[in-house]
């Protein structure tokens, strides 16, 4: 019965063991590999948000209408890391992505890249399609874009922010956007003295002349 007890031990101790060292490994040897991934996600994902200020309208009744904020819209983005068939996967999404395979085989096939972001505003097809495929590593998240809902309506003293060769982030590039860049960056709101419906007749009748 003793020995029994003291093999039981032997066994337990033993399978103890090999716990912790796989457990070493992971924690240390792959640790830094882990915290890498996660911390690329996390820059990635934050890359989603836009927390820039919104821009209204004061109608004459003091209700405010925002005419610029940050919208959401469906994209679709790799991890090329967790992408096990490379050509399948671009054989699949290039009908869907509307890139052709070569393209994306050059976006997918290096696994020092984390993140690709494939389609901006995607559809709704193109993402029932991707969740069809189910592949691992391709993801259907949201990203928030500047939206403008009125359209031209006052779109000369608005302004527009966006990206170009020197701001990869969007950044006021007229009216408005640009003369309030420093606190819409910093998510602080622009009220106008502006009535939308004051503003949209006098632009009717300017159009007119």
């Amino acid at each position: 019965m003793k020995v029994r007890f003291i093999l039981l031990n032997i066994v337990f101790l033993s399978l103890y063991g090999l716990l912790l060292a796989n457990l070493y490994k992971i924690q240390i040897n792959n640790g830094f590999e882990y915290f890498e991934k996660a911390a690329a996600r996390y820059r990635f994902t934050s890359e989603l948000t836009l927390r820039r200020g919104s821009i209204f309208f004061t109608e004459r009744d003091g209700s405010k209408i925002p005419v610029a904020y940050n919208k959401d819209f469906p994209v679709i983005y790799a991890i090329p890391k967790e992408i096990k068939d490379v050509n399948l996967a671009a054989g699949l999404l290039s009908p869907i992505v509307g890139k052709s395979e070569e393209e994306l085989l050059g976006l997918l096939n290096n696994s020092n890249i984390l993140f690709r972001l494939l389609v901006e505003k995607a559809t709704d097809l193109q993402i029932e399609a991707v969740k069809r495929l189910g592949i691992q590593g391709i993801v259907v998240d949201m990203k928030q874009y500047r939206f403008y809902p009125f359209g031209s309506l006052a779109s000369q003293l608005i302004g527009f922010a966006g990206i170009n060769e020197d701001h990869a982030k969007p950044f006021g590039l007229y009216g408005i956007e640009k003369l309030y860049e420093s606190s819409l960056v910093e998510g602080r709101n622009i009220e106008l003295i502006i009535d939308k419906n004051i503003q949209s007749q006098a632009e009717k009748i300017l159009g007119e002349l």
